[in-house]
């Protein structure tokens, strides 16, 4: 079987070979052990330097267009500050970091004298691993999931979804399906937010209260949002800025016709809620 040992080396073509050098020198500890000065093996002049053990061969050259393709060297957390420092103090250009989960670890982005992006980091492969399999993630359900939807709905006798005037989200926690909420689509100017469903084995871990900031972040600010959930559960919405629609004379009769249900279907009493500043 074939067997790859390792990486060997990392080349990187730069302008200026010398100054470069003296970049990964002040930023990496990186030390020089070679220099064709004026006798050249390769195609053009050369250092090579290690860092650690990484031997990084530069080369003359022209500098490459800037892209996401980067190089990363794992750091300590209590180095960042320190490191963050040499960065600004060396005048190189940062870029910023994608959006990322906490347990994903910290990262420094910045760019050398030739465009190479590096990235500094404070995490592993393992942590990074055990966050992607854990994560709390969301989706849209699309019509091969329609039927899995209603499904679920059945066993809390919540109304059938559509994705004709729908938008149901799915959360995920790892590789399992955790729970499900929907935007109903009354008109253009008014949604209701429903249908709020988490599955017991993954109650009391804040699943409920990502779903709700998820779907609220797929309206529009000149949208009405409106909300019929039990009345026991009605401070849990108004942490999100909902509050009771005290003035029904406004309210859409799609949304009283469904509220009115709602109080007659269930054993539970039911409030009307409308998100705040709307009404």
């Amino acid at each position: 079987m074939l067997k790859i040992n390792g990486i060997s080396h990392i080349t990187l073509v730069c302008k200026n070979i010398d100054k470069s050098a003296a970049l990964f020198s002040a930023l990496f500890n990186a030390v020089e052990v070679y220099s064709s000065e004026k006798k050249n093996f390769s195609i053009s002049k050369e250092k090579f330097l290690l860092i650690g053990d990484l031997w990084i061969a530069l080369m003359e050259g022209s500098p490459v267009e800037r892209s996401y393709n980067h190089i990363a060297f794992h750091i300590d957390e209590t180095d960042l500050p320190s490191f963050e420092a040499k960065i600004r103090a060396l005048g190189l250009d940062t870029a910023p970091s994608r959006p990322r989960h906490p347990q994903e670890g910290r990262s420094i982005y910045f760019y050398d004298y030739d465009n190479h992006l590096f990235e500094l980091h404070t995490g592993d492969l393992a942590t990074r691993l055990n966050f992607y399999q854990n994560a709390l993630t969301f989706k849209l359900a699309g019509h091969q999931e329609i039927e899995w939807v209603n499904q679920c709905y059945d066993q809390v006798e919540f109304v059938h979804s559509n994705l004709d005037h729908e938008m149901i989200a799915i959360a995920e926690l790892g590789q399992e399906k955790a729970g499900l909420g929907r935007l109903v689509k009354m008109d253009e100017e008014n949604l209701e937010l429903g249908g709020m469903y988490v599955f017991e084995q993954f109650r009391n871990k804040g699943i409920a209260t990502e779903l709700v900031k998820f779907l609220l972040t797929q309206t529009k600010p000149s949208q009405n949002i409106y909300c019929i959930p039990f009345e026991h559960l009605a401070p849990f919405y108004q942490q999100f800025g909902f509050d009771h629609c005290l003035d029904q004379t406004q309210v859409p009769e799609k949304i009283l016709t469904k509220f009115h249900w709602c109080q007659k279907k269930y054993a539970y009493p039911t409030a009307l809620l409308v998100l705040r500043d709307v009404l």
